[in-house]
């Protein structure tokens, strides 16, 4: 089994440490990333949202390369690290104190910004998604604002609380992210035979399960990850009830299905 280059990772395995885990664990994060959405939908036009998608990956291309080549260098010139936390530091010793100080700061502005955007996304889901459906006549501006304050406290608080480590809060995070993915791929592939009541049934399994898997079991950290288990429990779920629905019909209707089928009548 060749170590180049992922060193000594395990190649295949339904664990986060692993070749196949981390490409899901970040394929899956960057498509259910509510940020990335809310920034295309505010888009000019479809046109600009594809461009500049396109261009923000072929601007991150080379930070990942150089990223790569110098974790690369650092395994190669200190032999003895083992994790891979420590590589940045390590070459952070080894550059001289001025330009160390730029890589600091260069790193600081980029976690600012990447918490920055996910504080952001997720308040403007809140505020404009499921508080202004509930309450139609509120302030978007103001429900936004406060809808900011208090997802950045609760994330103050959850980093000041949350002492198991990385993996562990990955881990406990697929579960509410990932069950996302099934319907965002079928309404990607085939939008027709996705219906509101799978993907409602389907999400709401997954998290269930996937909080027993995290919470209740160790298999998470031992057998199978817990974003493979989400995944698979909001996609088999997703396609059965979305199937029962196409032949039953639709078990709810929502408040715009209702005054659809109103106007419909009367016309």
């Amino acid at each position: 089994m060749l170590d180049f280059p992922f060193g000594t990772i395990k190649k295949a395995d339904l664990l986060l440490n692993s070749v196949p885990g981390l490409i899901a664990m970040n394929s899956g994060f960057i498509l259910a990333n509510s940020y990335y959405w809310v920034k295309a939908a505010s888009a000019r036009s479809e046109k600009v949202a594809v461009n500049s998608a396109i261009i923000a990956a072929l601007f991150i291309l080379p930070f990942g390369i150089v990223s790569a080549l110098a974790g690369m260098y650092v395994r190669a010139a200190v032999p003895g690290i083992k994790v891979t936390d420590q590589v940045f530091g390590v070459l952070l010793q080894n550059m001289h104190p001025l330009l160390a100080v730029i890589m600091i700061m260069a790193i600081l502005a980029a976690t600012q910004s990447t918490a920055n955007n996910i504080v952001m996304g997720n308040a403007t889901v809140i505020a404009r998604d499921i508080i202004c459906r509930i309450w139609p006549n509120a302030d978007v501006v103001k429900v936004s604002r406060w809808a900011t304050v208090a997802v950045s406290l609760i994330s103050i608080a959850m980093a000041i609380w949350f002492k198991k480590g990385a993996l562990y809060g990955l881990a406990l995070m697929s579960t509410f992210i990932v069950p996302a993915l099934p319907p965002l791929l079928g309404t990607l592939i085939c939008p027709k035979w996705v219906k509101k009541e799978g993907v409602l049934l389907g999400v709401g399994a997954a998290i269930v399960v996937g909080l027993y898997w995290h919470f209740g079991t160790n298999l998470w950290a031992t057998k199978m990850h817990t974003m493979y288990v989400t995944f698979l429990v909001s996609a088999v779920v997703m396609i059965v009830v979305s199937a029962l629905v196409a032949v039953t019909g639709p078990w709810w209707k929502t408040k715009r299905e209702v005054q659809y089928l109103e106007l419909t009548l009367r016309g």
